[in-house]
């Protein structure tokens, strides 16, 4: 009998707006190699939790309407709702249930296939388990565009 890990400890790498490309093939890739879930997040499930997209205990999906899948026909989805989607457009990967060196040598197997790096990322943790994707995302912009400013202030200041 094969020796398994309890599901809520299961590496899991979320990613949105993956689909189809040749760096989410690359990094699905690496996962597989490394015994990783990768599992993609669609439009219409940005305002689910982490916890309910990832499929841990004690999280329900937050739409009425929504299958067991979590995914909601696309017939429910407004055009007010397909419009607050097309805000989200970068790519963002989040990942759950990784020790700081299985962290580690992910994201070395990434560099090493030669990926570019992904501005957006994230480890899910106790404290932003309960946000929606969509609440991560807004504050992962946030930080990358703060980030982006320092480095550019940095840069105008070693250049006086």
């Amino acid at each position: 009998m094969k020796n398994r890990r309890p599901v809520k400890n299961r590496e899991i790498v979320l990613l949105y707006r993956f689909r189809d490309t040749e760096i989410g093939r690359q990094l699905c890739g690496v996962a597989a190699r490394m015994g990783i879930m990768c599992k993609v997040v669609e439009e219409n499930q940005t305002e689910e939790t982490l916890g309910t997209l990832l499929k841990l205990p004690g999280f329900a999906l937050a739409g009425h309407a929504a299958d067991e899948t979590g995914e909601q026909p696309p017939e429910e989805i407004g055009q007010v709702n397909q419009e607050k989607y097309q805000e989200l457009t970068r790519q963002v990967m989040i990942m759950h249930g990784f020790t700081n060196r299985r962290l580690e040598e992910f994201l070395q197997n990434m560099r090493r296939a030669g990926m570019p790096s992904i501005p957006l990322k994230a480890i899910v943790t106790p404290q932003n388990v309960n946000w929606t994707f969509r609440a991560l995302y807004k504050e992962l912009e946030r930080e990358h565009e703060a980030m982006q400013k320092l480095k550019q202030q940095k840069v105008q200041s070693d250049q006086v």
